[in-house]
Parts: C-alpha cells; structure tokens; sequence
C-alpha cells in the first residue's frame, strides 16, 4: 500500500476491521489514538484496556483494532491515528520517503526459544533440510518480504542457490493441506497453524533465526511532531507499554483468554500455541540486525542506524 497522506483517512473509515473504541479516560488530556492488528504480536493495547493498567498510569487512551499494519501505518501518517505498531522496515521505508516517524517502545520480540512462525513439511516428507528443497515450491504469506528473504538467507546457509527453488503465496490457512496433497514441499507457517498441525507436519528451519536469534518483531512509533508535542503523556504510554508487557509475559493463562476475545481464535487453541514474549526495554542491539539485513536484501533503500530512529523520549 502506497505511504501516502491522502489515502489514510479513507483506509481508516473504509476499514472493515476497525472494532468499537476501547477508552481509557484519564485527567483531562486528549486521548492517544492507537490502532493495532488484533493479533498477538500487536496485542499490548488491548492487554492494557483489559487490565486497566492505562487508567492506573494515568495515561488516556482509544484504542482500535485492524486487519492489517498497512492501513494503521497509512493511519499514523494521515494523523488519523497517533500510535501504531509494526516491524522496523516499513518504519524506515516510510522514514526513507520523508515522513518523520520515530519509535518509542519495543513490543513483539522474536525468541528463538518460542518459535512462531517456522518452515514446516509434511510429517511423513523426505525434506530435511535445504537441500532437499533444490526444485521445490515453498509456501510463503507474502512475497518479496523479510518472510520470504529470511527464506532465501536459510537456503544459501545450506548450500542452495535459491534460483532453484521457486516460491508461492499463500494464507497460513491453507498451507497444511497444500503440505498434505502433496501441491508444495513446505511452508513458512505460523501459530497457531504450526501446533494444529503437529500430528503431520514437522519443523525442519527457522529462517527468521538468520537475522538474529532474539530481534525485535515489532515495535511502537508515531510522527515526531506529535510525539513531541505531546511528550508527558507519550511517556506515560510508554511506561504503561512495558508495564502490561512484564504483566503479559508472567499471566499466560490471562492474556490467552483476552487474544482469544479479539483474535477470535478458539481459546484453547491459544493455550496449546507457542506464544511470543514482550520487550521490556528499548535497546537498539535488538533493532540493528533486522535494518542490516532489510538493508542486505534490498527491503530498505539504504542503510539505517535504529538509534536514529528511536524517539528522544524512549
């Protein structure tokens, strides 16, 4: 989707994912817009609603739930929405085409101890390993992304020339019974997908550990001249960030039942999931490897410094 400031009102009206406001109303400040995905690595927000951990920080908030990280990106930048969260590329491509953003919390932190999102085969495939994939299809959820290059990355690790090996996009959804008929040799599949299908499929590579085996997945940003302007009670959502994030991360069986309430996800599906961890702190050892790698393949337009787009308040 384009980054531009003309299209992100009406992505925001005509968004079909938008849930009632969330309010958290405190002191006589106007309330910070949030929009997030309504998926766990985005999940803080409504965690914080839930909890009201916003009204005891004293920070007033509205909180919407999207489809997707495009519209709420395009949101932030038409001042429709003040805060949203995404990965680190497209907050330095937007950053990259001239719009001030900076971030101002971590959020989704990949772990290589919980692994959500991983390439999987059929239980019963000869596939173990990259070169078992030379001619092959993999399914991807998206194409000519980090997904799909952290792929690539893993292959030339093996030995692979990925030239050889073709790609196909496809919905986590339907990437088990593609495995299963046989139509792909493997998937970059996600949870709770991953854990459904444990009885015939198996993980043979987590591709995302190429970038680094603990990274940020996500991160909290908004544009500078708001941030600035409103700097006490951007702070304060700050804290309260990290406040739920260290209450999310020790109250599993809590947060299971609120991700199951927005993502509509079965909750006992949610329990029997891997699950990701929150950041606690913002620290840009965790933020360089995924703009050095984005900068690698092509996925930004140059080089970037993560401290240079980090907030001065964060």
């Amino acid at each position: 989707m384009p980054l531009t400031r003309s299209t992100a009102l009406g992505l925001l009206g005509a968004s079909s994912f938008a849930l009632a406001p969330l309010i958290a109303r405190a002191a006589d400040a106007a309330p910070i817009r949030i929009g997030a995905e309504a998926s766990e690595p985005f999940m803080e927000p409504f965690y914080a609603e839930e909890q009201g951990i916003f009204v005891r920080d004293r920070v007033a908030v509205t909180t919407e739930a999207f489809g997707n990280g495009s519209v709420v990106l395009d949101a932030v930048l038409g001042n429709a929405l003040d805060i949203g969260n995404t990965d680190l590329i497209p907050i330095a491509n937007a950053v990259n085409h001239g719009f001030d953003l900076a971030i101002i919390a971590s959020g989704g932190l990949h772990a290589t101890e919980s692994v959500t999102i991983a390439l999987c085969v059929a239980k019963n495939s000869p596939i173990h390993g990259p070169k078992d994939l030379e001619g092959q299809i993999i399914g991807l959820p998206q194409l000519k992304s980090a997904p799909q290059m952290e792929v690539v990355e893993w292959l030339r690790r093996g030995g692979v020339d990925p030239s050889r090996v073709s790609f196909y996009e496809m919905h986590f959804s339907e990437m088990v019974p593609a495995l299963l008929r046989g139509t792909i040799a493997a998937a970059l599949n996600g949870e709770p997908f991953i854990t459904d299908s444990k009885d015939v499929t198996r993980i043979i590579g987590v591709p995302a550990d190429t970038v680094s085996l603990h990274y940020y997945s996500g991160l909290w940003y908004g544009r500078r001249a708001y941030l600035d302007a409103n700097a006490g009670n951007v702070q304060r959502l700050v804290d309260s960030f990290y406040d739920t994030a260290r209450w999310a991360n020790a109250h599993r069986p809590q947060t299971a039942e609120i991700l199951a309430k927005y993502s509509k996800i079965e909750v006992g599906r949610v329990r029997n999931m891997a699950r990701i961890q929150y950041a606690t702190g913002l620290d840009s050892r965790l933020a360089q490897p995924l703009l050095d790698f984005a900068a690698t393949y092509k996925l930004i337009d140059k080089p970037m410094s993560a401290i240079d787009l980090f907030w001065k308040g964060a």
